[in-house]
């Protein structure tokens, strides 16, 4: 008895493997031809002649900004951790802090003292109230910071602010 329960079990899988890989019709019927569609019906409209481009997401410094160099980054007053890569925008009159943030840590920055060698932007972590839960998931966020004049050659003096 047994056999023949194990006989019986192992054909039925092969029956559906076999029915789920070639499209199963009922004992006794033959399949309808399946015939490749070549064309269009003229009710359809044609297709556009030029696909719309596709936007796709990108990950560090938009290509509209233009990454500071190292040089130009002073970031000797800044805790270690903390964010320093900057970009300009808008001819120089914003700079984009691009940082982390994760779980409770927010990052803010605002421009300080600025003068015609240097400009000094100051930088804030701040993170929840301790004891809270906090969800850890990591983030990039660009914060922006409007000057009173475009950057041009003046060294970003990075402090905590």
């Amino acid at each position: 008895m047994r056999r023949a329960a194990k006989a019986f079990g192992a054909g039925l899988i092969l029956v559906t493997a076999t029915a789920c890989g070639q499209g199963w019709t009922a004992p006794g019927t033959a399949a309808p031809p399946v015939e490749p569609v070549t064309s269009l019906p003229s009710s359809a409209p044609a297709p556009p002649a030029t696909q719309p481009p596709v936007s796709q997401p990108t990950q560090g410094v938009p290509g509209s900004d233009r990454l500071l160099p190292p040089s130009q980054i002073d970031v000797s007053a800044l805790p270690q951790g903390y964010p320093h890569e900057l970009s300009s925008a808008n001819g120089g009159a914003v700079l984009d802090l691009h940082a982390e943030e994760g779980g409770c840590l927010k990052v803010s920055a605002a421009a300080g003292e600025q003068n015609e060698k240097q400009v000094v932007v100051l930088v804030t972590q701040t993170n929840g109230p301790k004891g809270q839960m906090c969800a850890m998931h990591i983030r990039e966020v660009v914060v922006p910071v409007t000057l009173n004049a475009p950057l041009g050659q003046r060294t970003v003096v990075l402090r905590q602010g």
